[in-house]
């Protein structure tokens, strides 16, 4: 699915898929912690976000669609856990 336009409203980002609504889906929260991970790598060459600023887009995600689930996420992010939320081996 891919986002055909954003805006803020309320302070929040609105995100409108080409479905026509303005939910996430887990393949967007996948490709977001997976951008977020790409910060903290060398290659990148940009400064890592906060683990203030991940909990920020946690919430954000939350406001996004009902069944996000927060600590997955974050544990995804952490290297704890795979994108489907089974422990890294």
């Amino acid at each position: 699915m891919r986002c055909k336009g954003f805006g803020v409203a309320g302070g929040l980002l609105l995100i409108q898929t080409e479905k026509g609504g303005n939910q996430m889906t887990k393949q967007h929260f996948i490709t977001l912690a997976d951008r977020l991970k790409d910060a903290r790598e060398p290659w990148c060459h940009c400064e890592p976000f906060t683990q203030q600023q991940i909990e920020y887009l946690a919430l954000f995600c939350q406001t996004q669609n009902p069944r996000f689930n927060r600590q997955r996420w974050l544990d995804y992010i952490a290297g704890v856990a795979g994108p489907n939320g089974g422990k890294r081996v």
